[in-house]
């Protein structure tokens, strides 16, 4: 309920990926917190910040898909980009929990979860204003 008010300014100030790529690493670094710090602190700590950060990824493509696109291609791009979020939020916890029933240990989902997440970041990071 919280996460519009910290990602607002962001979310006004640019027309690029930059507010997709900071979601994804927010929500990156929240989901691998609690392996670095091992104690409830990094439980709590990762339950705010990947709470804060999770669903402004949508948010962060619907504002985009306004600020670059006309007004007729909004549904479709937004659309298209919800599929594609649905499909990850269905193969993600499957594949995370794949690998960690493999390895006999969560850590492993939890890496590769956080790593899929910066990947995306850096990939956003190239996102141009598609208007000039």
């Amino acid at each position: 309920m919280l996460s519009p008010f910290p990602w607002r300014a962001v979310l006004a100030k640019f027309n690029n990926g930059i507010p997709l790529a900071l979601a994804s690493l927010a929500t990156g670094i929240g989901s691998i917190i609690p392996l670095i710090l091992g104690n409830w602190l990094g439980v709590i700590l990762s339950a705010l910040i990947f709470g804060v950060s999770f669903f402004i990824a949508p948010t962060a493509v619907t504002a985009f898909s306004k600020k670059n696109l006309p007004q007729n291609q909004w549904g479709t791009a937004i659309a298209l980009y919800t599929s594609i979020f649905a499909i990850g939020q269905t193969l993600g916890p499957i594949g995370a929990g794949w690998l960690s029933d493999v390895t006999g240990d969560l850590t492993y989902g939890l890496i590769a979860g956080a790593s899929i997440l910066v990947c995306g970041c850096f990939f956003a990071l190239f996102q141009k204003s598609i208007k000039s």
